[in-house]
């Protein structure tokens, strides 16, 4: 999380308004991810990115997409569902994602090995490449 607060400003919102089928579906999202940690208890938070000039390109980019944020909400913010060990849960940002998980990197045992990290690390390059074009 600390990683999304250097590239965005966020704000926490409740996410006791949501069905309790959708958090469950979130949750199993957690519990599959390879990021993990079976040693912590799941807390999926749900986070809106302020629109600002440290956003903007994240909000051009969704706009220039599909004309839309494809947003939760009425006001077509940008959202993240963040658990504290698998970081993004789930986000309406494929560029804020790909960045998140850029700048968050990967060890030297990660690339030596060329295990499954290294090679989620390389595929959000290749996102994002996808994506400027």
């Amino acid at each position: 999380m600390d990683v999304l607060k250097q590239i965005v400003d966020i704000e926490e919102k409740p996410i006791d308004f949501f069905l309790k089928k959708r958090i469950e579906l979130l949750t199993i999202n957690v519990v599959n991810s390879i990021y993990y940690n079976p040693t912590r208890n799941v807390s999926i938070k749900l986070f809106i990115v302020i629109n600002n000039e440290k956003s903007k390109k994240y909000y051009q980019q969704a706009l220039n997409i599909n004309n839309r944020t494809d947003s939760l909400f009425e006001d077509e913010q940008i959202y993240v569902f963040i658990d504290k060990s698998v970081r993004i849960v789930e986000t309406n940002s494929l560029l804020l994602s790909s960045d998140v998980r850029i700048l968050s990197g990967i060890t030297h045992e990660n690339v030596a090995k060329k295990d499954i990290y290294f090679m989620d690390y390389i595929s959000a390059f290749e996102q994002k490449n996808e994506i400027n074009q």
